[in-house]
């Protein structure tokens, strides 16, 4: 028999074309065989040896007889070489553009009321639900700026085991709050249950302030004692303090005595404009508005208007000075806002135990304060006076 390879050959085969074989199973006997028995027997056979795997090794299943590509793209590389692409996961993505995808009956889906930039944005429209598992409530986490080091505020929804539960909205303001409001509910019905407002002070504040206290015999301009060559005033001073309507004044005046006091007039306190003022009278302020005449002041009531109580009344000559020593004053007594002192007369002779209209105490708001001619130093009037602000 000549040698195989000193045959002829031929370009190309037909499937009736013969091939020499040894029949194993009669005894290794020479036989031909066409080529379209050897082709059903590899594409079909129980002996077929067409070996699949990944790319990478990782997935190997060997005597392969039918492969089925279902979703996916068959690519013919050549030399008996396929590419199988399957998109990442099978399927096309549903539209539109940047939409998260879901499973719609089995099939991908995308909407945009879901949907993600790729650049740290999720949007979803309308309405977001964050269900209770059963036990804890729905919960939304906000961290903070800092991604190794984090902390974060927790918004948690209510609790169901209380009595009249109900569901509700907060509906933020269309407008943004200014310094110090706060969120305030007002009616569930209306379009805009929730406003800003700033919050009343319901406590009692306290505000205070300087004053310059002035010896006059009545309110007005060039009433005071110095404007009508009475005394000259060497120092004076006085703060103030309101907390809510109740007023508190504390002053102090110095002075020396030109002239007699005149006999019919009032002693009085009021304000000066300012440190240089020596000659206008007005009313005792309740704020920081400039002192005038007109302005509000305290409470005009003659039986709940105020006090004032000396706590010194001093003078160098005792011999020409305060015929009656100055003890009290009322607020009021002739003008809103004027302080009258007063000097307590006691006189255990007139005083009636069986009439109810006898006082041993009586006071007394006109005197001949000092003498004329006096010209006495250091005299000195402090004390402190309480008042309500109109």
């Amino acid at each position: 028999m000549a040698i195989i390879y000193t045959y002829p050959s031929i370009s190309s085969v037909q499937a009736d074309d013969l091939l020499l074989i040894s029949d194993d199973s009669d005894g290794k006997k020479t036989k031909s065989v066409p080529l379209s028995t050897i082709k059903a027997f590899v594409g079909g056979g129980s002996a077929a040896m067409l070996t699949v795997q990944t790319e990478n090794g990782g997935t190997v299943v060997n005597n392969v007889t039918d492969i089925k590509v279902t979703d996916s793209t068959l690519t013919d590389n050549g030399n008996g070489v396929v590419t199988i692409s399957t998109g990442g996961g099978g399927g096309t993505p549903g539209t539109p553009l940047n939409s998260i995808q879901y499973n719609d009956n089995s099939t991908f889906a995308g909407s945009d009321n879901f949907t993600y930039n790729g650049a740290k944005r999720v949007s979803i429209k309308h309405t977001l639900d964050l269900l209770g598992d059963g036990t804890d409530a729905g919960k939304v986490r906000l961290y903070c700026d800092d991604s190794a080091n984090t902390h974060a505020v927790t918004l948690e929804g209510p609790s169901h085991n209380t009595p009249g539960v109900s569901s509700y909205i907060v509906k933020m303001p269309a407008v943004a709050p200014t310094t110090g409001q706060i969120l305030e509910y007002t009616n569930q019905s209306q379009a805009n249950p929730y406003t800003w407002v700033t919050p009343t002070n319901t406590g009692v504040s306290e505000t205070n302030g300087v004053w310059y206290p002035i010896l006059g015999t009545e309110m007005g301009v060039s009433k005071s004692l110095q404007a009508q060559g009475i005394i000259t005033e060497t120092a004076r001073a006085g703060t103030w303090r309101r907390i809510g309507q109740q007023m508190y004044y504390d002053f102090y005046i110095a002075f020396t005595i030109m002239d007699g006091y005149p006999q019919a007039d009032n002693l009085v306190i009021g304000q000066a404009k300012d440190i240089t003022d020596t000659s206008d009278c007005y009313p005792l302020p309740i704020d920081t508005t400039a002192p005038g005449v007109g302005n509000p002041t305290l409470v005009s009531s003659l039986k709940s208007n105020g006090s004032c109580q000396i706590t010194q009344a001093s003078t160098s000559d005792l011999q020409k000075m305060w015929t009656y020593m100055p003890q009290t004053g009322k607020v009021g007594k002739t003008e809103p806002g004027i302080v009258d002192l007063a000097s307590h007369n006691y006189d255990p002779n007139t005083w009636d135990p069986s009439s109810v209209n006898s006082v041993p105490l009586e006071t007394v708001y006109t005197q001949v304060w000092w003498t004329a001619g006096a010209n006495t130093t250091d005299n000195i009037l402090a004390g402190t006076i309480i008042g309500v602000a109109s």
